[in-house]
């Protein structure tokens, strides 16, 4: 599983995640990007070629897609002042002793990306933390935290092994210049 973010660059939030999806789908396995469909659920994916798996995320100033082998769920948000009420109506009171919001968050929202949807209220998906690892609510599921992106919290939830030990930056200009 590869892990990759970038700037915007002054492309849309659209534009910009799949010129990363793209230069990582060639890297990766050598192919220009299969089509996209969406399921139902909202969930992108390549329907010639099941074998890739990706999620996709974006802020008003970065990008983060995973791609790999297993099924994976990402989020990237940016840190900004949030009221108690939404921490509150969002997390369990003993997430919050645990992890900050923004944590929460993405490991809330990359759990969702996982399956494209669930039917589970944000508050009922409960994570917890036992030194430096973090404990899903389902223990199939591994999940990781990035605070490699300035000014952004990153997740990522994976089934099976092959999650990422490290973010990527990618510079995006370089790779839409030749597009």
């Amino acid at each position: 599983m590869k892990l990759c973010y970038a700037g915007r660059g002054g492309l849309s939030g659209t534009e910009a995640v799949h010129a990363l999806l793209g230069y990582m789908v060639t890297q990766i396995y050598g192919l220009p990007m299969p089509a996209l469909k969406k399921h139902r659920s909202g969930k992108p994916y390549f329907s010639d070629r099941p074998d890739i798996c990706f999620s996709l995320s974006h802020t008003a100033e970065h990008v983060l897609c995973a791609v790999g082998p297993v099924p994976v769920g990402v989020d990237i948000e940016a840190i900004r002042p949030v009221r108690i009420g939404v921490a509150e109506r969002v997390c369990a009171p003993d997430e919050l002793d645990l992890f900050d919001f923004f944590e929460l968050w993405v490991l809330k929202e990359s759990f969702f990306k996982l399956f494209g949807s669930t039917d589970v209220p944000f508050k009922k998906i409960c994570f917890k933390r036992d030194g430096g690892t973090i404990i899903t609510p389902d223990n199939s599921i591994s999940a990781r935290l990035f605070d490699d992106i300035p000014g952004c919290r990153a997740a990522v939830c994976t089934l099976g092994d092959g999650m990422p030990e490290r973010i990527e930056y990618v510079d995006i200009s370089k790779i839409t210049q030749d597009a």
